[in-house]
């Protein structure tokens, strides 16, 4: 409605001169000795009422921006986080394709070199696994004939 006032100025003007003519013509002693050529509006003033409600409601559109950047933000912020996992992810993902293709390559020199004997590849990787027991001693209990395989047990040493 105020901005509907403001932007027709120009035809407020000419209704407020207009009505002042015709409050002059009815005036007798004065409607000749004053003559309304234009009237200029400059200043308008709307009640306190209707000032406060566009106050609210501009308050009301800022504090919607920015909780709307907000949700915005945190929005970028969560699928930035979730790129960052996915990445660091693959990233693992690929760690690992290529330690367990460098373990079989590995595994398919040592069995090369013991002559392609699958139960010689056994005992060796039995043996590395032997060193993860430093300062242990280490009891074998051999199984029977046909199994490849030793029982383990350890004991510490103090």
């Amino acid at each position: 409605m105020m901005v509907e006032v403001i932007e027709k100025r120009e035809i407020l003007s000419k209704v407020i001169a207009e009505k002042i003519r015709e409050k002059l013509e009815e005036e007798p002693t004065i409607k000749a000795a004053i003559n309304i050529i234009e009237v200029n509006v400059r200043s308008i003033r709307p009640p306190t009422r209707v000032v406060e409600a566009i106050e609210e409601k501009l308050r009301a559109q800022q504090e919607a921006e920015k909780a709307r950047y907000i949700l915005i933000r945190e929005m970028r912020l969560a699928n930035a986080t979730k790129m960052r996992l996915i990445i660091e992810s693959e990233g693992r993902k690929q760690a690992t394709i290529i330690e367990a293709e460098g373990i079989k390559q590995a595994l398919e020199l040592i069995k090369t070199a013991l002559g392609n004997r699958t139960d010689l590849l056994i005992w060796y990787l039995f043996v590395k696994g032997l060193e993860k027991f430093n300062g242990t001693i280490v009891i074998f209990v051999t199984p029977g004939i046909n199994k490849t395989l030793p029982v383990l047990t350890t004991l510490p040493l103090k």
